[in-house]
């Protein structure tokens, strides 16, 4: 054969070395995850830029997250899925985690439950537990092209919950209780005798350096995950509205995995002002006066674990008071789950009604009336709110809303302005 032929395969055995060795040594690799547990933000970029363009998969990830995060750049989910992508084509679980999670979602890519439910098995078959819980919840479900089998997804539950995923010990008792005794026991016994599939990538496992799957990183110093989460939302600059319940009892509060300070709180009007070193789009008041009827749509992080992206749900307006009659509140039907406590209710303008709060208890409200609520959920009204930022210098915007928008167009604006509240406990 030519030796033009030999050539040319040794070039590329050469540079498919060349690109193994840098992705295990990679000198600047520590160094940029360092300045990204410190916050330094900027030299985290510089270091792991160069990486990730050379094929580095963990810095691919690491810029993927910076880009989901808008941390260093601006926030930008399309550009975090491309490096994802390159990331979880060589194996990297967590890139495989936030690709899923990207299709699953809409969030970046147009939403696809099957390419979610291939990247989803990829991670789990490394051993990652929110693969493994997403995985779980669409065989649960029947989708992703995916059949519905409990039995499968008790299976990867049960792995999941043995490494701390939420959602799986959420739902490890409800799938339980459908399956028979049998089944359960045959999925028990395929967990114990599980083996999670070794990383393809000789860089793979470096992506835990970012904390654990699920939860935005935490703090050098601080293990664990946070006790508890709820969502917010920025009013202006670095400044951040979620409910005092949400905050009052932390020993560190994070907004978006950044440390933040509580600047201001009213207890009686369950309102929080926080302070953060990342600014962002802001959420523009509405000027004119609320009507019963309106729609309206609740923005956040609920149930914080597997399905815990943003999220927004629709309803009305259905009163301008809450429990017997308190002015400082509203009722609303749009659906409420916990970690929405603290996120914006907007108009159909996409303007700001009020702070979502709560919703009833329904088991204890079936006790003392015999029913059970419906859609009964609540809000701080906005001139409550407009009190507290006054009362505090903070230089908020209003807007009319005399045009309705698409709700895919509010949700569009809830995503830039909405945000995770995590509450660490001392």
């Amino acid at each position: 054969m030519p030796k033009t032929f030999w050539g040319r395969i040794l070039l590329v055995l050469t540079l498919l070395w060349a690109q193994a060795a840098l992705a295990q040594t990679a000198p600047g690799y520590a160094q940029a995850v360092a300045a990204y547990q410190r916050e330094d933000f900027a030299a985290a970029l510089r270091g792991f830029t160069p990486l990730a363009e050379q094929g580095h998969a963990a810095a691919q990830f690491a810029l993927g997250q910076m880009h989901r995060l808008g941390r260093g750049v601006d926030r930008d989910e399309t550009r975090a899925v491309a490096w994802f992508r390159k990331s979880a084509a060589q194996g990297v679980g967590r890139a495989q985690v936030q690709l899923g999670m990207a299709y699953l979602n809409g969030r970046g890519v147009a939403r696809d439950e099957r390419q979610a439910a291939e990247w989803f098995r990829q991670a789990a078959e490394q051993g990652r537990p929110a693969g493994q819980a997403g995985l779980s919840s669409l065989y649960e479900a029947g989708k992703g092209g995916l059949p519905k089998d409990l039995q499968t997804a008790y299976f990867w539950a049960l792995l999941a919950e043995a490494k701390g995923n939420t959602w799986a010990r959420q739902a490890k008792p409800r799938l339980a209780q459908a399956l028979s005794a049998q089944q359960r026991t045959l999925a028990v016994t395929a967990a114990r005798g599980w083996r999670a599939k070794p990383a393809a990538h000789a860089s793979a496992g470096q992506d835990d350096a970012f904390g654990s799957d699920g939860a935005e990183p935490p703090a050098a110093t601080r293990a664990g995950r946070p006790a508890t989460t709820g969502s917010g939302f920025r009013v202006a600059g670095n400044s951040v509205i979620t409910n005092y319940h949400v905050i009052g009892r932390c020993g560190a509060v994070r907004v978006n995995g950044i440390e933040a300070k509580v600047l201001a709180h009213d207890a009686r009007s369950d309102l929080a002002l926080l302070g953060t070193s990342a600014s962002g789009p802001t959420v523009k008041l509405r000027s004119q006066p609320a009507a019963v009827g309106e729609a309206v749509a609740v923005a956040g992080y609920p149930l914080r674990g597997l399905l815990s992206g943003f999220n927004m749900t629709l309803g009305n307006l259905s009163s301008m008071t809450g429990v017997r009659g308190d002015p400082r509140f509203m009722q609303i039907t749009a659906p409420v789950q916990p970690g929405n406590s603290g996120g914006p209710m907007l108009d159909a303008s996409g303007n700001l009604m009020g702070v979502v709060v709560s919703k009833l208890n329904a088991m204890k409200m079936a006790r003392s009336t015999g029913d059970i609520p419906q859609n009964v959920n609540f809000a701080i009204q906005s001139s409550v709110l407009r009190t507290f930022l006054d009362a505090h210098g903070v230089a908020y915007e209003s807007r009319s809303s005399e045009q309705a928008i698409a709700a895919t167009a509010i949700a569009e604006k809830a995503r830039d302005f909405t945000v995770l509240v995590e509450c660490w406990k001392p």
